[in-house]
């Protein structure tokens, strides 16, 4: 039959929309809820947890129905990135007793900014960008949140 020659992958990417798909009761759901594809010719379509559920078709072992493939979730690259920013800024900046390094984000230019806290103006900021940046391998912009004096004292001696 058809379930032996295609995959679940194989009736998903045959599919008009990249986000809705036909369910096998003829309501349009969008493909993140589908778990199946049923290849029966009387109802073929994709299937909801619920249709599944209704229909039993994992129970029954079912040979029509087509699971949907688990996807291993690969984490946020950028977040990852980020906090390793941090860190190296911050290991960059830590004899600076009042500065404190707080976040990393890439920006759409693709340079990152590096945010921080100061009790002080006194700091080479263009320096320490240079620094950053030659570690990390791309451009760093610093940007002051420019708290003020006791809340950003407080952070950074906390």
């Amino acid at each position: 039959m058809y379930s032996e020659l295609f995959d679940y992958t194989y009736y998903d990417s045959k599919q008009k929309s990249p986000h809705n798909r036909r369910c096998i009761d003829g309501h349009i759901t969008g493909c993140g809820k589908c778990v199946g594809f049923c290849t029966y010719e009387e109802h073929s379509g994709f299937l909801t947890e619920r249709l599944c559920k209704e229909h039993n078709c994992i129970e029954k072992g079912c040979h029509y129905f087509l699971p949907k493939p688990k996807q291993e979730r690969i984490p946020d690259k950028s977040i990852c990135i980020s906090d390793d920013i941090v860190s190296i800024a911050s290991g960059i900046t830590e004899s600076l007793e009042g500065m404190k390094v707080l976040r990393a984000t890439q920006n759409s230019n693709g340079q990152w900014n590096v945010k921080y806290i100061t009790i002080s103006d006194m700091y080479p900021i263009k320096r320490i960008e240079d620094q950053i940046s030659e570690a990390i391998g791309e451009t760093v912009i610093m940007i002051n949140l420019n708290y003020d004096f006791d809340l950003a004292a407080k952070l950074i001696f906390a």
